[in-house]
């Protein structure tokens, strides 16, 4: 394999000691070459389960009436387009659909330095935006790894890490405190003549560990960016879609997180348009009177979520912002066949209650973490919300120092003694971080604490310290049989029909 393909084609293999060859899904579990099946943890690409049927016939009927009509009018087009953008506050009004989560993000910067004029980005540490070059540049968790490191136009400030950052969570003003950590760093790039078009960052910064920011942290500095004339673009990338519970975006859930409901006012009238005189400060624009008053992004992106697999990205912005940017087309983007998926899942999300599910379940997951985290002196933070989740494996609690060994021998044996797939995250690789198709279920999610609580068991019996070194504890399976399609085919249950499932009473239920 590694003759034809290059480093990492595909992306990186999880569990490369002892990798694993899936040959089927279905929900929220994944089939091995030997008729091993998984309970997965690790696929937020498959949003509402692996090969959900009633997204499966969408697909598969679309792309039998048609399949490309770049440079037409089309329904599906229009339908989707409208679905989508009625999720997002009023101001976000032009959706612009392309093939992938760089994708979109790309364009999203594109927009950005048109609309402003300017080139500068400012950027959280350790962040990633994608694998264009464009991307690669403003994305320090790549960029630290090449040879001419970081360029003259990307500014990077802390991540607002209140477990093992510079202001920690017994710390009231946090907030206040890594804004003003921005601030020193952004202002001291003015005053050597550089101009910022842009701050881009997750709303729960999942690629450095799951890291949810402290509150009001991004009310303050997409203030401060508005306030020197840059925009705010939302990497919705990872946890849009319902992921984050109760709301659809992940930038709606951090400042109700954060804020227990209560609503900032930005003194907005949805009938009053910002005058062109005053671009690019949009600190004053319009919002949405019946949404919440917290943080609203200039720009959204968004990726793998929308299609379930399918190749799928989207921005969504102001309208003032996209009359910048001219001419824009994209063969692929926005074709019937990814329309038709697009609509087929949020016909699931909503058919099927996943937003208020991932809610519930993730509830229950995390209040199940953190007794474990008192249980075990290795288990330093558990953090996030809804479906997506990260622990931290520390050495010892008190020094914080990331557990990277650790980390890769608990989720190796989550997957060789239970059968649970988990992967880590992180600038230590110490955040186990889970990230489930959204029909995880209060089972699963019980499932998978009990794992996780008799491997830290039994490895802190094997250990006294708690150090655990990972060469001589990941244990490579003995030979099995493989087995033929129809074998597996014959293993498997009958699938559903093509209709989303109704309603369901109750989450326990959920399948």
């Amino acid at each position: 394999m590694e003759e034809i393909l290059g480093s990492g084609s595909g992306g990186t293999l999880h569990f490369e000691t002892a990798p694993l060859k899936i040959v089927r899904a279905e929900k929220q579990f994944m089939t091995d070459n030997f008729g091993i099946q998984y309970l997965d943890c690790v696929s937020n690409v498959a949003h509402v389960g692996h090969c959900h049927p009633h997204v499966v016939a969408a697909g598969k009927n679309q792309m039998a009436t048609l399949v490309s009509a770049q440079g037409f009018m089309n329904d599906a087009l229009t339908k989707y387009v409208k679905q989508l953008v009625n999720k997002l506050p009023d101001i976000l009004s032009i959706c612009y659909l392309v093939n992938s989560g760089s994708e979109a993000n790309d364009l999203a910067l594109r927009l950005a330095r048109a609309y402003t004029n300017r080139k500068d980005v400012v950027v959280f540490d350790d962040a990633y935006h994608g694998n264009l070059g464009n991307l690669i540049d403003i994305s320090p968790k790549m960029f630290k790894q090449m040879p001419l490191g970081k360029k003259e136009f990307v500014h990077v400030i802390p991540c607002p890490d209140t477990y093992r950052g510079l202001y920690r969570e017994d710390d009231l003003r946090a907030a206040e405190k890594y804004v003003k950590e921005a601030e020193h760093i952004i202002h001291q790039a003015i005053r050597s003549n550089r101009k910022i078009a842009c701050f881009v960052s997750e709303s729960i910064v999942v690629n450095c560990g799951v890291i949810v920011p402290p509150r009001n942290y991004f009310r303050l500095l997409y203030n401060l960016i508005h306030e020197i004339g840059g925009v705010c673009i939302a990497d919705e990338v990872q946890t849009g879609l319902g992921r984050t519970g109760e709301y659809f975006w992940a930038f709606e859930s951090i400042t109700n997180w954060w804020q227990g409901g209560l609503c900032v006012l930005l003194a907005c009238n949805k009938d009053i348009q910002s005058p062109k005189s005053t671009r690019p400060l949009l600190h004053n624009r319009p919002c949405l009177q019946n949404h919440h008053y917290g943080v609203t992004p200039d720009i959204v992106c968004i990726g793998k979520p929308l299609g379930n697999g399918h190749p799928m990205g989207a921005v969504i912005t102001t309208r003032e912002i996209a009359d910048s940017l001219g001419e824009y087309y994209s063969t692929f983007g926005g074709n019937p066949v990814a329309c038709a998926i697009g609509m087929a899942v949020l016909d699931v999300i909503e058919n099927e209650k996943l937003v208020q599910s991932a809610k519930a379940v993730g509830k229950t997951l995390l209040e199940n973490l953190q007794q474990l985290r008192l249980n075990h002196r290795v288990i330093g933070d558990v953090r996030g919300i809804g479906l997506c989740i990260g622990v931290e494996v520390v050495e010892h609690k008190t020094s914080r120092k990331p557990a990277t060994a650790l980390a890769q021998t608990i989720i190796y044996k989550l997957k060789e003694e239970h059968h649970i797939l988990v992967q880590v995250q992180g600038p230590g690789r110490n955040v186990i971080c889970i990230t489930p198709p959204m029909c995880f279920t209060q089972t699963n999610a019980r499932s998978l604490f009990n794992a996780l609580d008799a491997v830290l068991t039994s490895l802190a019996h094997s250990n006294a310290e708690g150090v655990i070194d990972i060469a001589s504890n990941i244990v490579v399976p003995h030979p099995r049989s493989v087995l033929s399609m129809e074998d597996l085919e014959n293993m498997s249950e009958e699938l559903e029909g093509p209709e989303a499932k109704k309603a369901r009473t109750s989450y326990d239920d959920i399948d």
